[in-house]
Parts: structure tokens; sequence; C-alpha cells
């Protein structure tokens, strides 16, 4: 279940044609939402599951399928120039242009809700820059979804 929502995701993503520049940004699937320098592209947006929590079953009464919730991180990475200011106005559009594309109405149009089993999907505010990062000389945000599905 989690590739098939992974898969989704970077399916809906790649339809927004986000770019840098003129230069489409590539969304990726990975394990962990990480930006390996030298490997990845400078700029991408990585979809994986969320390193802050793992998938919870919840088990209903009356002989009701279980629920599994998933949170799912789709983390933007960028080069930063060592700056608090270049790309600013940029990295708030793709993160609102996101948390819009899985939010309803137009979340009934996404491969993510039309993945099997799919019943609940809602967008979360992630970080807005990690500050951490920055040492890294990379511009790093997220938005996380929180995902219910029955087997």
């Amino acid at each position: 279940m989690l590739d098939a929502l992974l898969e989704a995701i970077v399916a809906d993503v790649s339809t927004l044609g986000i770019t840098l520049n003129a230069v489409p940004v590539r969304t990726v699937k990975r394990k962990g939402a990480k930006h390996e320098i030298g490997v990845d592209d400078p700029t991408q947006i990585t979809v994986a599951q969320a390193a802050e929590a793992h998938e919870k079953t919840l088990f209903h009464a009356f002989g009701q399928a279980p629920t599994t919730e998933w949170l799912l991180e789709i983390n933007i990475c960028s080069p930063n120039n060592r700056d608090y200011l270049t790309n600013l106005p940029t990295y708030a559009q793709w993160r609102e242009e996101i948390k819009a594309l899985f939010a309803p109405p137009a979340l009934l149009n996404t491969n993510l809700w039309n993945t099997p089993g799919v019943w609940d999907v809602r967008p979360e505010p992630g970080k807005f820059l990690d500050r951490g990062d920055m040492a890294d000389n990379l511009d790093d945000m997220s938005v996380f979804l929180r995902v219910k599905t029955n087997p």
C-alpha cells in the first residue's frame, strides 16, 4: 500500500509543472525525505513516508475493517546561497500549490484519492525552512499528508 500511495503522490505533484528559473523541478520517490548532494538534482521534490511517524493501524468494533493511517512527506529541497531571501516567494507558492492539490475539492481528482483503499486525505503544514539544513547550503521545506486507508 505504501508504494502505491507514494507513486500516486509523485504522479499528482508532477502534474503541477513546478519550475525554478524556467527549469522543471523533478518529483521523486525515496525511502526518506533526504536530499543526497551529488546524487539528486540540485532542486527536487521528494515524496516519502515521514520520519516522524510510522503507519498506525486502528481497529474498530462490530466487525468493521481496520483503518491504517499514514503520515507521508512531500519535501522540497533547493540550494539556498546561504541567505534567507532568495526564492522565498517561489517556495511559498509551491507549498500552497501542493497543499491546495490535496485539499477538497481538487483532491477528488487526484491519483491519490483514486488509489484503492484511500478514504481520507488531510494536508498538514510542515516546516517551512529547516534551519539545520541552511548550514548545508540548502532550503528545505515540507508538506505532510495524513492518509487513511482500509486494506
